[in-house]
């Protein structure tokens, strides 16, 4: 109902919050992402004789209504408005999503392959796609360049899943800090089908 096939329009911005907001019709109500509210959709509704809205950000937990007795009265408005300050405010923080077990024993491979500075130390961790994709050798190159610069790294902060299928790990290393972004593939045990270094 809330996921539509692409955000099909940019709005530019157009209350104080400076922020456009890429939008689309799900399957009964309209989808929205914007760099303040994030993932949100709702629905404005009336008749003769009322108006009304609904926003809702599952990933803060929260929705917000308003109902109006004017006909179709323009409160879509008022209702973004006091999301946006809702959101500012701090009572509705995005929820932490839990850490999947795939997602955590991924994170022991990707560990291992840091410190080995070769991909395949945990080839079996791989899904058949990465070195396809690019080839153990270019990766190796890659960790070669950045133990050269970060040098050694601790395990992984606490993992910040972006999904049950994604995150990205942060690890705290002797000159900066190593992120690896990686995505599983839908197997049975867990593979990764990404795996991406960077500083």
């Amino acid at each position: 109902m809330a996921r539509p096939q692409t955000y099909a329009s940019i709005a530019p911005p157009t209350d104080p919050s400076g922020s456009a907001r890429a939008g689309n019709y799900g399957f009964g109500v309209i989808v929205y992402n914007d760099c303040i509210l994030g993932f949100h959709f709702g629905h404005s509704g009336g008749l003769p004789g009322y108006g009304s809205n609904v926003l809702f950000l599952p990933d803060r937990g929260l929705g917000l209504f308003a109902f109006a007795n004017r006909t179709y009265a323009p409160v879509a408005r008022v209702v973004r408005d006091a999301a946006v300050q809702l959101v500012k405010s701090d009572s509705f923080p995005a929820r932490a999503l839990p850490t999947s077990e795939g997602l955590k024993a991924m994170a022991i491979a990707v560990e291992r392959i840091y410190a080995a500075g070769d991909v395949l130390a945990a080839h079996d961790a791989l899904a058949m796609n990465v070195l396809l994709d690019r080839s153990a050798a270019l990766r190796n190159n890659q960790l070669r360049e950045l133990k050269g610069q970060l040098g050694a790294c601790r395990a992984a902060d606490p993992i910040r899943a972006d999904t049950a299928m994604s995150a990205t790990l942060t690890f705290p290393c002797a000159n900066g800090t190593l992120r690896a972004r990686i995505i599983l593939a839908p197997t049975t045990p867990p593979s990764m089908q990404t795996l991406e270094f960077s500083r």
